[in-house]
């Protein structure tokens, strides 16, 4: 199965987070994205300063990928973490 890491959810009210993957088609599959993705999101894991950078050249070569984009914007807040926590339900 072809899946990339969104990140740790933190649901509102629970305690512990659960890793969550969502997954390519072909097309994304086949191409350099899956490397690359792979190699930021370790660096967010690791809370890593160059995650943001990582994830700047993500955008800039996929725009329009959603988790991409997602991280791109968490990092622009400040948060540079795998770890999400939804405050809503």
């Amino acid at each position: 199965i072809n899946a990339l890491p969104i990140g740790d959810v933190l649901l509102k009210g629970k305690h512990q987070a659960v890793r969550l993957y969502t997954l390519m088609d072909q097309q994304t599959a086949a191409s350099d994205l899956p490397s690359a993705y792979a190699d930021a999101f370790a660096l967010l894991e690791r809370g890593e300063p160059s995650a943001c950078d990582a994830f700047e050249q993500l955008h800039q070569q996929y725009p329009h990928h959603a988790l991409v984009n997602f991280h791109h914007q968490r990092l622009r807040q400040g948060l540079c973490t795998a770890r999400v926590v939804m405050d809503d339900k």
